[in-house]
């Protein structure tokens, strides 16, 4: 089997289609493509292959192709055939699928001048045409060597045959040929045998992130193939912490023939740690594929709400903090996964639960029972599935704003008794002094306390 290439050109100011008639290729010639169109001032190459099915002095064909609103052009092709004569040897390639090996062949010249030779390369199938190459002459000087490096890039995994059982039989390897006629009327043929394995990662990605920020990952899909393929895209998490880590994308992306698209992954981690999952982008169709490996270092995020709040002692002042969760399972947060060091501060409610993708409401109630001018504490939440979160409150005690007071009216000298009651809202017990002052100035007070 032997391709050339023929171009055609369209010289018009309109797009031309066209279509060869297979009936006049015969047994002997195909052209590739069949039919199709050349764009305005454009060229197109076209595939002519010779298959000659007997050997022939003489093989040859008259095609014709029809173009759209002109005349139909023909093209007169002529092919010599000989019988494959000489020795027949072997090469055995393996090779990762879309991953290139070399053989050498060595081609002795045992006379004195030099020799050309133009060797063939075949395949015996179309489906791994192309997946065996060399160059289209070799130069070997007289009385001398020369090495021909033949190249096995395959774009195909080969498969194992099925048998009845269904069990796996004979790998199925890509078979070709190479064709060495020699000047001195011997000739060499090389049969061709590739294994093509599963591929290998694209690429790693290695990267520090911090936790609770969204990050986008570019890579690669690349196509090698002629024609457009459909790819389907899905990631798998190898981590003991999927329920806290968030991997978005689109399901299927289109690249076209011989061409690369960048396709855009998006990750969100809720907790520190080291997060290692697989990219993998599958043609359905013929089951081949390409696939990336992740290795994401989230780290604890420096992020940290700031809340100020402002209440006279003795009161209250609250201030609501919303929390989200973003996962597909339930959560439960507790009083005893915040982290808190101020006796001044409460938390409600003691629990609450958060069904996937809700957020609800937590309130910080600040009491402060003296004068401060400025007071600083961190809160922190530290969850097992939703992560840490840091809040850093700034807290001001000031003075009350309406102080409490007691009316007493009765005769002179006589007593009137009326109770006094406050509420201890310390967490611990504590002894408090009385003490009863004049407001007026000094001299004997006429009110005197007794705790009762």
């Amino acid at each position: 089997m032997l391709t050339k290439i023929l171009q055609m050109s369209n010289f018009g100011d309109v797009k031309a289609n066209f279509t060869w008639d297979k009936k006049t290729f015969g047994d002997n010639f195909t052209i590739s493509p069949v039919t199709g169109f050349i764009n305005p001032n454009s060229n197109l190459d076209m595939e002519i292959t010779f298959h000659p099915k007997i050997v022939d002095n003489a093989i040859n064909a008259k095609v014709t192709c029809a173009v759209q609103g002109g005349d139909s052009l023909s093209l007169n092709l002529l092919g010599k055939s000989v019988k494959q004569e000489g020795a027949e040897l072997k090469m055995d390639f393996k090779s990762v699928v879309r991953k290139e090996v070399k053989q050498n062949i060595t081609i002795q010249n045992p006379e004195e001048k030099e020799w050309a030779i133009n060797p063939t390369i075949s395949t015996k199938d179309d489906a791994c045409k192309g997946y065996f190459l060399g160059n289209s002459t070799l130069i070997v000087k007289g009385k001398s060597s020369a090495q021909y490096e033949v190249t096995y890039a395959p774009k195909t995994m080969t498969k194992k045959e099925k048998k009845e059982d269904g069990t796996d039989g004979e790998e199925i390897t890509h078979k070709g040929s190479i064709f060495f006629p020699l000047p001195n009327g011997n000739a060499l043929l090389y049969n061709l045998n590739g294994t093509s394995t599963e591929p290998t990662e694209e690429g790693t990605i290695t990267q520090n992130i911090p936790a609770k920020r969204q990050n986008n990952f570019i890579v690669k899909v690349k196509n090698p193939f002629k024609t457009l393929k459909r790819f389907t895209a899905s990631w798998k998490i190898d981590s003991p912490q999927s329920q806290s880590v968030f991997i978005r994308g689109s399901s299927i992306i289109d690249v076209d023939g011989e061409g690369a698209k960048d396709y855009k992954l998006n990750f969100l981690a809720l907790k520190a740690g080291v997060y290692k999952f697989k990219l993998t982008f599958l043609i359905k169709e013929s089951g081949e594929y390409m696939f990336y490996n992740f290795a994401i270092t989230v780290d604890e995020s420096q992020e940290i709400e700031e809340i100020h709040m402002v209440s006279p002692i003795r009161e209250v002042t609250t201030h609501q903090v919303m929390l989200e969760n973003p996962t597909d399972v339930e959560v439960k947060v507790e009083r005893s996964n915040f982290t808190l060091a101020n006796d001044y501060i409460e938390l409600q409610p003691d629990s609450m639960v958060l069904k996937p993708h809700e957020a609800k409401e937590f309130t910080i109630r600040y009491r402060p029972l003296m004068i401060t001018d400025k007071d600083e504490t961190m809160l922190v939440l530290k969850h097992p599935v939703l992560g840490d979160y840091k809040y850093k409150l700034y807290l001001k005690g000031v003075a009350p704003t309406t102080p409490r007071s007691l009316v007493f009216k009765c005769s002179l000298g006589q007593d009137q008794m009326q109770p006094f009651k406050f509420t201890h809202f310390l967490k611990k017990a504590t002894n408090y002094a009385v003490k009863v002052e004049r407001l007026d100035g000094p001299g004997q007070c006429d009110f005197k306390a007794e705790v009762v």
